[in-house]
This record gives structure tokens, C-alpha cells and sequence, in this order.
């Protein structure tokens, strides 16, 4: 959650973007991180959000032992 400040100075908490994910096995390298899907709110886009959620999915995939993260994505995905 972040929390956003309107045009008023009022402040709430939203959720930005969201990412999807699993832990997979391998077996030569044990445990990694598979990321299935990453999203983030069209207003929130070029302003760090994403590179935020990937730092705190580094993290969490240090945290659990994870040697890799792997992320696929179609050829049609424009965004």
C-alpha cells in the first residue's frame, strides 16, 4: 500500500500495482521465484512504482532462499 496525497493535501492509502507469484523448484539450482504477473495503475505508471515492487520482490526472494527470479512475458504485450 502507499499512501497518496490529493490535490487537497488529503491523504489515503492505495494499491498501486500488484505483482503475482509462486515458488517453484529447480533442480539444479533449488528454489526460485516465478513471476507470473506484474501490474501497475496507469496513473501510477513512470513515477517508480514499478521499480519499488521489484526491490520489495528481490527482497522477498532473497528472504526465501531463491537463487533467481523468472519472468516471462507474451511478444503481444505492448505495455
Amino acid at each position: 500500500l502507499l499512501e497518496d496525497t490529493a490535490n487537497d493535501g488529503s491523504k489515503t492509502a492505495c494499491l498501486p500495482g500488484l505483482a503475482v507469484w509462486y515458488i517453484a523448484y529447480s533442480t539444479w539450482e533449488g528454489p526460485v521465484m516465478f513471476l507470473e504477473d506484474v501490474f501497475i495503475e496507469d496513473s501510477y505508471r513512470r513515477r517508480g512504482v514499478g521499480t519499488h515492487l521489484m526491490y520489495a520482490l528481490t527482497d522477498i526472494a532473497i528472504s526465501l532462499g531463491c537463487r533467481r527470479i523468472m519472468w516471462q512475458t507474451f511478444d503481444f504485450n505492448q505495455v
